[in-house]
């Protein structure tokens, strides 16, 4: 697994895509677990493992170390893009050096200037999270119980985070799977993708997806 994304998908762009739909689900996944979450420099933004370093450019002791048998952790410390342009997108002075790993050119379309205007981004998905999490406290402190009644195939995870003291709850369910899965739901919180369909008290969770919702 990636430090950065917990996942590697960064040999075509398809498969880049879709570790993007993947990395949102699995920032809500982790965010709705108990205990304290930690995320990773990039993973807000949604950055991909840079794979394309040259041997000269790297800089982790374990490549040198290594012969360059080991490609080191250089992938996922490549500095975060902050602004759509400059030689280093904002990590540094605009008419400076360039950053000490390269940054890929399309990350311009990702990087915290871009994504701050996009309602839909990565950014913004984790921002709301978060929020979410610290109004409802029992997503970080609450109980917690599987809830493997709710539907009916074992490329879905779903478990419920519950508060006594309030006896409110939220249900969190990632669709691991290759197809929509229907769930019953009161309302939908959140989900890791833009457009959920929601009807008649159920919720339908597409492929690589992940809902938190209200019973």
């Amino acid at each position: 697994h990636d430090s950065r994304w917990s996942n590697h998908y960064r040999l075509t762009d398809s498969e880049l895509e879709l570790g993007r739909i993947r990395a949102r689900a699995y920032m809500m996944l982790l965010l709705a677990l108990p205990g304290t979450a930690y995320i990773y420099q990039g993973q807000e933004l949604g950055l991909e493992e840079v794979r394309e370093i040259a041997p000269e450019q790297r800089q982790d002791p374990i490549f040198k170390n290594s012969g360059g048998t080991v490609p080191g952790r250089d992938g996922c410390r490549v500095p975060l893009p902050w602004t759509k342009s400059g030689k280093s997108f904002g990590f540094g002075p605009e008419d400076g050096a360039d950053a000490w790993l390269p940054m890929p050119a399309h990350w311009t379309d990702i990087s915290a200037e871009a994504q701050q205007s996009d309602p839909d981004s990565m950014w913004n998905l984790t921002r709301t999270a978060l929020l979410l999490r610290r109004q409802l406290p029992l997503l970080g402190s609450g109980d917690m119980r599987w809830r493997d009644d709710l539907v009916e195939s074992d490329r879905v995870l779903a478990f419920e985070r519950h508060d006594e003291l309030s006896a409110s709850s939220v249900v969190c369910v990632v669709n691991f799977g290759d197809e929509d899965v229907t769930v019953p739901a009161l309302s939908l919180l959140l989900a890791s993708v833009p457009e959920v369909a929601v009807h008649h008290g159920f919720v339908e969770v597409p492929a690589n997806a992940c809902v938190w919702i209200v019973l």
